[in-house]
């Protein structure tokens, strides 16, 4: 999956600005997307914790999301040379669930028994998996930033602008997510991620 996004990185530095940008990065966002849905599916069929498993099938539902945006925009553009813009796109904001210190406590000793039980993950096999995801959004982050460069006009500007920040903030929630697993020794409930 990691090879795959790297493929995208490399077709994006082949994209020369002209014409012809737009469409290409947009469908290589595509390929990026797909291949970072394709990873987080693969890491919650590898994480044995629910918490885990959930929190990486949200991220994999949520870059089906990112595909749509991607893929209205590119019919927009092979329609019309003008851009869908940014605020016609719905998107979908979750509300995080509030975490208070019973719940914490109630957590940390569920998630003692599952591991022990052999029904949860050791932090280590969940923490593989989260820094295969930490890497997969820094290199979609990478990849916007570079795109964004070679995008002519404001609104296709915009929309990379968007799809960064939607980035940023998953890399943001998966480095909590990691330190949280790392120092608590276990999992937080995909309900408290946001987008």
């Amino acid at each position: 999956m990691a090879q795959d996004i790297d493929k995208v990185l490399d077709k994006l530095l082949a994209v020369k600005k002209d014409e012809q940008a737009p469409r290409s990065i947009l469908r290589l966002a595509i390929a990026l997307e797909e291949a970072c849905k394709a990873s987080f599916e693969a890491s919650a069929k590898q994480v044995k914790d629910p918490k885990g498993r959930d929190m990486f099938r949200f991220l994999a539902k949520d870059e089906i999301s990112h595909i749509r945006l991607l893929k209205t925009e590119l019919r927009a553009l092979e329609r019309d040379p003008e851009w869908l813009e940014k605020e016609r796109v719905a998107v979908p904001i979750e509300s995080c669930m509030p975490v208070t210190p019973k719940r914490l406590e109630k957590d940390a000793k569920k998630a003692a028994k599952a591991v022990q039980a052999g029904k949860g993950d050791a932090p280590a096999g969940g923490l593989d998996a989260l820094k295969t995801a930490i890497s997969a959004k820094e290199k979609a982050l990478r990849f916007y930033c570079e795109a964004s460069a070679l995008m002519p006009g404001p609104a296709g500007k915009k929309m990379l602008a968007h799809l960064m920040d939607l980035e940023k903030r998953h890399l943001d929630e998966l480095r909590v997510q990691y330190a949280w697993l790392d120092q608590a020794g276990f999992w937080y409930d995909a309900s408290m991620m946001t987008d």
